[in-house]
Order: structure tokens, then C-alpha cells, then sequence
């Protein structure tokens, strides 16, 4: 992503292709006012989702530099940008989630606000196979390995990026991880804490 766009006229529609089903799901209707291309920027990954005229719009491009320029020298922009970000990238997550598509929205709200940032260092291990996951995640800056021991050996066999959940299979299942984690790149996860996800 180079660029950030305001919808200033019509309807889009965003949407996520499904691994799962091979299908796409839709996560969200933008109109008049509303923003979207943030992700890309804050992030630093390739693009999250795609987005498609449902009739007829007009939107504002903004390229990367300059918004960065105007984040620069209002440092409120860059602090309310981060915020939503970490906001719409937690409910693209759970709409995307089986577990959590049976709640609706106002309580996916309320869930978010639940889950607590941490910082992790690039080698460092998050979840370590054989032992009970410490609660659910999502990737929000950086990347993370999940390796598998076989035959005395670290085999990796999946890679995790922004807005991919882990942890949550030991959680349900109450039973140790079926593999590691360990942070690719540094940066910073979003953890919803085990005693909580019990709860809910």
C-alpha cells in the first residue's frame, strides 16, 4: 500500500477472500466520510483486504509521504490513525474467526476492548509447544513462526502476519499447544488473556 483514501461520494464494500471456504467474506460498507488504505501504510504488509465500488464514488487519495508529512507535524493525526487501526484490524479478525462470528457486533466491541497490547523480540517464544497457550492472540505489528518439534528438529510450519490469530485452539480445547510460536520479526501482539476468553 502507497496511498490512503477518504470516501468523499457512494459505496464501497470491503471484503476478505476466506482460506477456509475459498469464498470471501464482507467485512464492512464504507460511504461519505469514511477512510480505508491505513493498514497498509501503519503496517508495512501488503494489502489486508480488497475494496470495490458498489455504485459509483469518488475518493480522495492521500500518497504515504504525505501523510506521513501531516502526521509529522500533528502528532494527534498519527495517535487517533494508530488507535483505528488497531481497532479495525481486531474486528476484521473476528468477523474472519469462526469463534467469533457467533456474537454480534456490540459484543465483538466490547470483547476488543478486553484484549491487552504486548511487545515481543525478534527469537522470542510466545507460545511453547507441549504447554497451555496464556490466551488467545492477534498479530498487530510483525510476524511470527509457528514451528513444530519433529524428529529433534524446529520445523516451521506456518507463517503468521498482521490480523492473524493464535493460541486460540489450546485455549478452546483447554489442552497444551500443538506447537510453538515464536516471533519472526519484533513487535507488537494483542493478547486476549486466557481467564478471560474462559469467560467469554
Amino acid at each position: 500500500g502507497t496511498s490512503f483514501f477518504v470516501v468523499a461520494s457512494g459505496r464501497l464494500a470491503v471484503t476478505k477472500r476466506d482460506d477456509a471456504t475459498g469464498g470471501t467474506i464482507r467485512l464492512a460498507h464504507l460511504g461519505s466520510g469514511d477512510f480505508f488504505g491505513e493498514m497498509a501504510l501503519l503496517s508495512g504488509a501488503t494489502r489486508a483486504a480488497t475494496v470495490t465500488a458498489e455504485e459509483e464514488a469518488e475518493v480522495l487519495e492521500f500518497r504515504a509521504e504525505v501523510l506521513l508529512d501531516i502526521a509529522g507535524r500533528h502528532p494527534h493525526v498519527a495517535q487517533s490513525l494508530r488507535r483505528f487501526y488497531r481497532q479495525r484490524l481486531l474486528a476484521n479478525a473476528m468477523a474472519v474467526s469462526p469463534i467469533f462470528r457467533p456474537f454480534q457486533r456490540g459484543e465483538r466491541k466490547l470483547i476488543m476492548e478486553r484484549f491487552r497490547a504486548r511487545e515481543v523480540a525478534e527469537g522470542e517464544t510466545v507460545i511453547r509447544e507441549g504447554e497451555p497457550s496464556d490466551g488467545l492472540y492477534v498479530v498487530l505489528e510483525g510476524a511470527v513462526d509457528v514451528v513444530k518439534a519433529k524428529d529433534g528438529q524446529h520445523v516451521t510450519i506456518g507463517q503468521l502476519r498482521e490480523g492473524d490469530l493464535f493460541g486460540e485452539m489450546s485455549c478452546l480445547r483447554k489442552a497444551p499447544a500443538s506447537a510453538s510460536v515464536v516471533a519472526r520479526r519484533g513487535g507488537t501482539l494483542l493478547r486476549l488473556p486466557r481467564e478471560t476468553f474462559d469467560e467469554l
